[in-house]
């Protein structure tokens, strides 16, 4: 709701600066904090889970993915659970199960990847083959047409999977890394930190 004299900022009229942003949101003594409240073990580990074999709680891994992915990769993360009193024993057992579920995303990424790599190199052999071939035979008809197709399809799927796909895997490595190596805190009250 507008009122009378007052004119609402357009998108074009704000100026946001990122460091800045991020340096007041995330950032404590250098370090990016993501601070998650939670009232119990269920907050953290999936209530489907079993003794030994626990998942982490879809929903907090949601949380830090969308979290994480605004902090610059050369911050180091903190999680930090708040609101709730856990002792040794569910502490462990809550950076146990982190770890483990990062370490399956990484374990599929740096898997992806190297998938990626060999469709990459393949697409790229496919592609100096058909331009191998359209330069031997010099045929400028149907076959040397259709040759043509095969190189610049093989060149654009090397290019789509290199680069794009290639960036996006590289990237998901990271990630699971980072959180991988996040320290993890524990905080039994709610209140702001001064």
């Amino acid at each position: 709701m507008n009122l009378p004299g007052r004119h609402r900022p357009t998108a074009e009229k704000i100026k946001a600066d990122y460091d800045k942003v991020v340096r007041e949101y995330y950032l404590e003594d250098g370090k990016a904090l993501i601070s998650c409240k939670v009232r119990g073990m269920d907050d953290i580990i999936s209530h489907y889970s079993v003794k030994n074999r626990e998942n982490m709680n879809p929903e907090l891994s949601a949380y830090l993915d969308d979290n994480i992915f605004y902090v610059p990769l050369e911050h180091p993360i903190i999680i930090r659970f708040c609101g709730c009193e856990f002792t040794k024993d569910e502490q462990e057992i809550i950076r146990r199960t982190i770890l483990l579920d990062y370490e399956f995303k990484l374990g599929l990424a740096k898997q992806n990847l190297k998938r990626n790599y060999l469709y990459s190199a393949v697409t790229l052999c496919l592609g100096i083959l058909f331009l191998f071939l359209y330069s031997r035979l010099a045929n400028s008809g149907p076959v040397g047409s259709l040759l043509t197709v095969f190189f610049w399809f093989f060149l654009f799927e090397f290019g789509g999977s290199w680069w794009s796909k290639g960036i996006a895997l590289r990237d998901e490595v990271k990630h699971a890394q980072r959180i991988m190596n996040a320290e993890i805190q524990f905080e039994s009250y709610l209140g702001y930190r001064k």
